[in-house]
């Protein structure tokens, strides 16, 4: 079983989506001393802008691009993935927020969103309910 510290380190770094960063730190519980891991949604107006791939990308002449600044904020899927072919939903999936069929297709409950502020905790786990192994993604 490989060390917590090695565990960590095997974490995504960051995520991009749009113009978010979502990252991850670690922390303890002060009534019990348990690791924990907590998902920070950060938001840059400044960062770079990213392609469908993560990569950079430069706003093609003749275009315009907006650089929102957020207020609040949630996110709807969040999976830790050990590689880059691991199909999605085949990996540690830790958050699924809540969706509904009333239009006909499945589609995102945004009343009962988790929105938070940027920079705010969105969701915090201990370390001990991941399951053990490497992650890339």
């Amino acid at each position: 079983m490989p060390s917590t510290t090695a565990l960590l380190r095997s974490l995504p770094a960051a995520f991009a989506l749009a113009s978010l960063l979502l990252t991850t730190s670690v922390g303890c519980k002060k009534d019990q001393n348990e690791v924990m891991v907590h998902f920070i949604i950060r938001t840059d107006s400044t960062q770079a802008r990213l392609d469908g791939l993560g990569q950079p990308a430069a706003i093609p002449a003749g275009n315009a691009a907006q650089s929102p600044r957020f207020h609040k904020i949630s996110a709807h899927y969040i999976e830790l993935a050990p590689t880059m072919y691991t199909q999605v939903g085949a990996g540690e999936i830790l958050y699924h927020a809540t969706e509904n069929t009333l239009g006909g297709s499945t589609a995102i409950d945004f009343d009962s969103a988790r929105v938070v502020a940027p920079n705010d905790t969105f969701l915090s786990l201990p370390l001990s309910s991941l399951a053990a192994g490497e992650y890339q993604y």
